[in-house]
């Protein structure tokens, strides 16, 4: 039976870890700082082995095979840290992992880059090293950054003042079979992001669907957020929230390390900023996070 645990409260998704030991380690994690922890170890073992691939190539290449790769692990660097606002010229390594695990929006986004890199990699690799077939013809490098990015939904507007509200629903079960996946819902501003992870456990059966809400509010500078009807440390009001800092735009969404556009698209993923019903009732004194706004 998988277990639900909460990333910020109660109740939260813990993501399948492939080390047994390290599962179970994870899987007692209560707190979005414990899960952010395992997908930092999981970070660190994609660095291990994003190197050691890269390494592998370079003696396999030609010259010019080389100078294409180098170029485009510099690329890749360069595109990663801009996309999710990372600062990659911190020299101390763990330093630069710690500050990373404070920011949980950047730990998903990071974490898909290195699943992506990684998958590439071992591909070049593959196709080098295995005779040719119709499998194993090189694929070609693919950039998940995009004009619209298919990794994360973020409603249009921003807000600076006011409450507001809006929610998710997962359909755990089905995602649980489509792969390891975490999430990370809530709002950012200035480069930083505030909510809760949610991790996919996939072992055995799931309950069928998870609910997830978000209240903001940008009069008391508090975040409050909500899975399967039970607010994290408190409701709104109770000033137990994530603190926010006041007087800048506000945008709220979802991102996750799997390609959320054919989660929505088979129904496994709905995220309701305001434009239909609500499952849950909305908070008093806060509003669908869509009005006033485009």
């Amino acid at each position: 039976m998988t277990k639900l645990y909460v990333g910020a409260g109660p109740i939260c998704l813990l993501a399948f870890l492939p080390s047994l030991g390290r599962a179970e380690t994870c899987a007692t994690a209560r707190t979005s700082e414990a899960i952010a922890a395992c997908l930092i170890d999981d970070l660190k073992a994609s660095d291990v082995g994003i190197n050691e691939t890269y390494q592998k190539l370079m003696t396999t290449l030609p010259n010019s095979g080389k100078v294409v790769l180098r170029a485009r692990q510099r690329a890749w660097v360069k595109e990663r840290d801009a996309a999710c606002a990372v600062d990659e010229k911190e020299r101390d390594r763990e330093r630069w992992y710690q500050a990373l695990a404070g920011d949980y929006g950047k730990v998903i986004c990071v974490t898909r880059y290195s699943r992506e890199r990684t998958e590439e990699l071992d591909r070049q690799l593959r196709a080098l090293t295995a005779p040719a077939g119709p499998s194993d013809v090189p694929q070609p490098a693919k950039s998940i950054v995009s004009t619209s990015d298919p990794y994360q939904r973020f409603w249009s507007g921003t807000h600076e003042k006011g409450r507001w509200y809006f929610e998710l629903t997962l359909d755990t079960r089905a995602v649980v079979k489509t792969g390891p996946t975490a999430l990370w819902w809530g709002c950012r501003a200035g480069g930083k992001t505030h909510g809760t992870l949610w991790q996919v456990h996939g072992v055995g059966t799931t309950q069928p669907v998870s609910h997830g809400a978000v209240a903001l509010d940008l009069d008391d500078g508090m975040l409050y957020t909500r899975i399967d009807g039970v607010w994290a440390g408190g409701p709104p009001g109770s000033n137990t929230g994530l603190g926010l800092k006041l007087g800048q735009p506000y945008q709220c969404g979802v991102s996750s390390t799997l390609a959320i556009g054919p989660l929505i698209d088979a129904g496994l993923l709905k995220i309701n900023f305001g434009d239909g019903h609500f499952d849950y009732s909305i908070p008093d004194g806060y509003l669908p996070l869509t009005n006033g706004g485009p």
